[in-house]
């Protein structure tokens, strides 16, 4: 059986980076089979297999994992959103997914805070200190806020991993589906960057980036670019790829010609997002990609786009004025 999703962290303290994953499950079982977490322990050399030990799990079906130290106490600590399909046959609508925060400790993953009360198809999120308090906030995004009627939501942290749930500004947002948190202007406020689309057959994606003041998102302070097909972005990632003022925004993507790669500036005066991809990459179709890295992969100074797929077997490489070659 396949994973669901997995991470990376060093849930004992050694130094070394241990695996922790979601199993998959089969739908043709109703109830939905519900496995605990597991875990390949690094012992430096080797992996081991480890099993879950800590307090049973609702719905252990996490689909994207924020890894973070969410209670301040120096371990590193997991965030699931979870979002489960139904078994085969079955006709469960609308979703009954909530998010669990699992806090680890020198005893492993001891202590589990569940939401409950929170129902909805929690795809996506993102994590980071938006107050600039000193602590892990979180975003947490319903993909299908019409129909459970269950809004998105930022998680204010009190810095002890206690949260307070405020979906002012972006709960009735429709149809999110990727998001990060990055300081895009560089104003000392994350900014929140979101793909979502409009409730729609055939609408088009809309990326829009909501501007941080350490308080809140609103769409009122926004900025938004229209995809010209049928777009789906399959990832976000930032870098200054010109080498002053804002990042720019580097977003995998495929539509149904093909995978390609956009990149958006945004203008500082105006704060409009624009494609400058014929700037920086060319050609760039490609046959299939996952998740891209951007980053100095080969330490000689100048950043590389590329797939942590080794299959993939793509990179570009940055030049001195600021352009892209194909490796």
């Amino acid at each position: 059986m396949l994973d669901i999703q997995s991470c990376q962290l060093d849930i004992d303290g050694d130094g070394y980076e241990d695996l922790f994953y979601y199993e998959g499950y089969n739908l043709s079982i109703n109830p939905t089979p519900n496995p605990p977490p597991s875990m390949f322990m690094n012992e430096g050399k080797k992996l081991n297999k480890s099993f879950y030990l800590g307090k049973d799990i609702d719905q252990p079906h996490g689909v994207k994992l924020l890894v973070g130290d969410y209670n301040n106490d120096t371990f590193p600590d997991i965030f699931a959103l979870v979002a489960i399909d139904p078994p085969m046959g079955t006709n469960i609508w609308p979703p009954q997914d909530y998010c669990h925060l699992l806090f680890n400790s020198a005893d492993g993953f001891s202590q589990v805070l569940e939401f409950a009360n929170q129902k909805g198809f929690w795809t996506n999120g993102c994590s980071g200190d938006i107050d600039n308090d000193g602590d892990l906030d979180i975003i947490m995004f319903n993909f299908h806020y019409q129909a459970t009627n269950c809004e998105s939501k930022i998680l204010w942290n009190n810095g002890y991993g206690a949260f307070q749930l405020d979906s002012s500004g972006i709960g009735k947002l429709i149809m999110p589906y990727q998001s990060e948190l990055f300081d895009i202007d560089n104003d000392g406020y994350l900014d929140l960057a979101v793909a979502h689309k409009p409730y729609e057959p055939n609408g088009k994606t809309v990326f829009s980036v909501f501007w941080g003041n350490g308080k809140n998102f609103d769409i009122s302070n926004s900025s938004s670019f229209i995809f010209s097909e049928d777009t789906a972005i399959i990832d976000i990632d930032f870098a200054n790829l010109n080498f002053e003022g804002f990042n720019e925004l580097i977003l995998p993507s495929i539509s149904n010609s093909g995978y390609f790669i956009e990149i958006l500036k945004i203008d500082e005066k105006n704060r409009t997002l624009d494609s400058c991809t014929q700037d920086y990459l060319s050609p760039n179709s490609l046959t299939r990609f996952g998740h891209i890295r951007v980053q100095d992969i080969d330490a000689n100074g100048f950043l590389d786009i590329f797939d942590t797929d080794k299959d993939a077997n793509f990179r570009w490489e940055q030049q001195k004025d600021g352009t892209f070659i194909r490796k």
